[in-house]
């Protein structure tokens, strides 16, 4: 059945956006963030970091980390406290590499049954770009597609208020991470939406 086959989400919430977004829950669903530093859902961090240590440090063994080997053993063998929780790990481990890290967790992986479990390489391993708000809007200028209007700034009044809007998001209307200014916008606009 294509439900239960193996899947990957690529999530388009930039860089700069601090959320995950909706995940699926689904095993047979890996939800991926191409446009982020870290590439990996929160779920699959967290296996990486409760992964026993003495196997985390052999999957140095199998990337090449150059002479940053002993860097990264060091962080991995490291445990995730309330001092030191899964992000600090995670950024010390990114700033010792963002590829090297990649491939690492992409070794964990193929010790679990993700869609990713199944491939013997996957592209974004090398990627270190990070794609924030005014990168895509530069992208959507230059390839001559432009900003959707709804990012364009429309004048209002307000008890003789004067002041300018433009949506933060897409106008999907279901999406709860609308500012509140926004539902009220929304319903300005199509109160028979509402």
């Amino acid at each position: 059945c294509y439900i239960e086959s193996w899947t990957l989400s690529y999530v388009g919430i930039r860089g700069d956006e601090d959320r995950e977004g909706y995940i699926s829950k689904r095993t047979n669903i890996q939800s991926i963030f191409p446009y982020r530093q870290n590439i990996w859902s929160e779920d699959v961090v967290s296996k990486f970091f409760n992964f026993e240590i003495d196997r985390a440090v052999a999957l140095t063994d199998n990337v090449d980390l150059g002479n940053r080997k002993s860097r990264f053993i060091d962080t991995l063998a490291k445990q995730v406290t309330p001092r030191y929780n899964q992000q600090s790990k995670l950024s010390e481990l990114f700033a010792s590499g963002v590829k090297e890290t990649n491939y690492l967790i992409f070794e964990f992986l193929k010790t679990t049954t993700y869609p990713l479990a199944q491939e013997s390489d996957f592209p974004l391993l090398e990627n270190e770009d990070v794609i924030v708000r005014d990168d895509v809007f530069r992208i959507l200028e230059e390839s001559g597609v432009g900003v959707p209007a709804y990012y364009k700034k429309i004048d209002f009044e307000v008890e003789g208020k004067k002041g300018q809007y433009s949506r933060s998001r897409s106008g999907c209307y279901f999406c709860f991470f609308q500012q509140k200014i926004e539902w009220v916008w929304l319903y300005e606009q199509h109160p028979d939406l509402f």
